[in-house]
């Protein structure tokens, strides 16, 4: 058991957080939540247990179809052509291919190059949001010397800058996570073309060495 601390609690809030930084440094492209591990429990003891005992485990009222509804897994667990065929499945192949970590990549980027960001066009409302701190500071300069940030506490036009520097943290932040999200999901949408175009050209491809982590308790 790890504990954060003596007396403070855990927020779910702060589990979330540590839970999504995990999903995004291991490389998963789905985004990793406490409910992930709820619908795994329930898909690794669907089928191996009654439905009873699964309702049970998963704290879900009998009868109410939760876990259809809502946990089962959306990749079918079943191959119709082995059946058809009448040819036997391999159990091992099917959990693999019906499994999250499939599309699990240790190289999935974590940042934004800086080549990349430099060719993005300004965001309009972060220029002009800009644009009018830099005013209203010019203006409190005038009114209040260097010290203007002080010297305005109170007043309106202080409150105002107070609050364009709030909107503009705002409005960076979302971009920022906005912009890494789609620079994360476009590597996903091509890298599996990429890869395949290495196989039919024979690119060789170089395997980085593989240093097992050392994990201290």
């Amino acid at each position: 058991m790890f504990r954060t601390s003596e007396w403070k609690a855990l927020r779910y809030s702060t589990y979330a957080y540590y839970l999504d930084r995990l999903g995004w440094a291991t490389g998963f492209e789905q985004k990793i939540t406490s409910y992930c591990f709820r619908r795994g429990t329930g898909n690794a003891v669907d089928g191996a247990a009654t439905t009873a005992v699964r309702d049970q485990i998963l704290r879900h009222n009998p009868q109410t179809g939760v876990f259809c509804g809502s946990y089962i897994n959306e990749k079918v667990r079943f191959i119709v052509q082995d059946a058809v065929l009448d040819q036997p499945t391999d159990s091992g192949f099917l959990r693999a291919f019906t499994h999250m970590s499939l599309t699990c990549d240790p190289r999935a980027p974590q940042t934004v190059p800086d080549n990349v960001r430099d060719a993005l066009p300004p965001d309009p409302e972060l220029v002009q949001l800009k644009l009018e701190q830099q005013e209203l500071r010019l203006e409190l300069k005038r009114l209040y010397g260097h010290a203007f940030v002080q010297g305005s506490i109170g007043t309106e036009a202080g409150e105002e800058y107070r609050q364009l520097n709030r909107q503009i943290a705002t409005v960076t932040k979302t971009l920022e996570q906005e912009l890494k999200r789609e620079y994360r999901r476009d590597y996903f949408y091509r890298i599996h073309n990429e890869e395949l175009e290495k196989i039919i050209k024979k690119v060789k491809v170089v395997t980085p060495t593989y240093v097992e982590p050392v994990v201290k308790h």
